[in-house]
C-alpha cells in the first residue's frame, strides 16, 4: 500500500506539469480570440474577455461588469490571484497573468493589438518551457515516486 501510495503522489505531480501546460495552451487560444474579438467588435473590455474565454480553465478570468466602482484592472488581478492551485502555474505566469490584464482596455486599437501580441509571445515561451518541464520531470516523478515507496517498504521490512 506504501508503494502505491508514493507512485500515485509521483503521478499526481506528473500530471500537475501537464495541467500547465493545458492552461497556456487554452490561454494562447484565449488571447487569440480576443484579438480577433477586439479586430472586429467594438464592444468593451469586458465583453470581449467573456466571449473570448472559451475554455473551462479560461472562466476563471472572466471579469465581472457589474462591479463598476472598480478599474478592469483591479477586478483582473483579483481574478489571477484567485486561480485554483490545481492549474500548478509558477509565479512568473501568474505574473504575466498580471501584467497582460493590468494595460488591457487602456490604449487604442492598435496598441491593444500590439499587447496582446507582446504576450502571446511571452506566453508562447511559457508553454515552451513547460513543455521541456515536461519532457524533463514527468517520468522522474513517477518512478522517484515507486523508487522512494519500495525503499521506505524494504526498510520497514
Amino acid at each position: 500500500m506504501l508503494v502505491s501510495a508514493c507512485f500515485v503522489t509521483g503521478c499526481i505531480k506528473s500530471k500537475a506539469l501537464y495541467r500547465r501546460r493545458e492552461f497556456l495552451e487554452n490561454l494562447l487560444v484565449f488571447i487569440s480570440l480576443l484579438e480577433t474579438n477586439l479586430r472586429f467588435s467594438g464592444s468593451d473590455i469586458f465583453t470581449l474577455i467573456s466571449a473570448s474565454a472559451n475554455s473551462d480553465d479560461m472562466r476563471y478570468l472572466i471579469v465581472d461588469s457589474s462591479q463598476t466602482d472598480k478599474a478592469f484592472s483591479e477586478l483582473w488581478n483579483a481574478n489571477v490571484s484567485e486561480l485554483p492551485n490545481s492549474l500548478a502555474l509558477k509565479g512568473e505566469d501568474k505574473k504575466l497573468l498580471t501584467d497582460f490584464g493590468s494595460e488591457l482596455g487602456k490604449s487604442d486599437l492598435e496598441g491593444q493589438i500590439k499587447h496582446l501580441q507582446l504576450y502571446q509571445s511571452m506566453f508562447q515561451r511559457q508553454l515552451l518551457s513547460a513543455q521541456n518541464e515536461i519532457a524533463k520531470k514527468s517520468k522522474l516523478y513517477k518512478i522517484m515516486g515507486l523508487f522512494v515507496g519500495v525503499s521506505v517498504a524494504l526498510v520497514m521490512i
